[in-house]
């Protein structure tokens, strides 16, 4: 019982960092596309 339960918690824990680095990675894109248009966004300012 004890090791099925380690098993699936593992598991789990697998899932949910694959899950935080697809996040991340789609947050830093949108970072990127949003500083490059604010980017240019000041210069059309400046």
């Amino acid at each position: 019982m004890q090791v099925s339960l380690a098993q699936i918690v593992e598991s789990e824990l697998e899932l949910s960092e694959y899950e935080f680095v697809a996040g991340m990675s789609q947050i830093y894109r949108a970072w990127k596309d949003f500083r490059s248009s604010m980017i240019v966004l000041l210069d059309g300012v400046a």
